[in-house]
């Protein structure tokens, strides 16, 4: 009996790791979808620098800088809240799999640390892109003035 409870927490343990590996995965498209849209804004705002050649948006960006970064600012927190519940919901999935199981204590708490690590990771890159843009708003701001 004890030897098929270790080979069922042993099963149960790699779902764990499967469930992991996925969060993960969609953590990282995501992140990457994300930046990709804020380099596509990034390259809208900076069309009056005329830096590309094949920048064509359609988007009608406020004349005051502080109104641009304000929707900027509102598109990065929408994501933040994106990557919140896509962690949240891998580790509310792997939770069905401990079924108040002691032994797979540990396994969720490293799942819910790796995917919180992920998360933060994620949320790094998207700042990053961010801080960049504000140089576009300003020098955009600055060359149409």
């Amino acid at each position: 009996m004890n030897f098929q409870m270790s080979q069922v927490d042993a099963q149960v343990g790699q779902q764990i790791q499967v469930v992991k590996n996925e969060g993960v995965q969609q953590l990282a498209e995501h992140t990457c979808v994300a930046v990709r849209y804020l380099v596509q804004l990034g390259r809208s705002i900076a069309e009056p620098l005329n830096l590309f050649e094949d920048c064509q948006e359609d988007i009608v960006w406020p004349e005051d800088p502080a109104s641009v970064a304000a929707i900027v600012r509102a598109t990065v927190k929408e994501i933040s809240r994106d990557l919140e519940e896509i962690s949240a919901a891998f580790v509310g999935e792997s939770t069905k799999f401990s079924n108040g199981n002691e032994a797979l204590r540990e396994p969720m708490g490293a799942l819910q640390s790796q995917l919180e690590t992920a998360r933060e990771e994620a949320l790094d890159k998207v700042r990053e892109a961010l801080r960049g843009m504000l140089f576009i708003i300003a020098a955009a701001h600055f060359a149409s003035s």
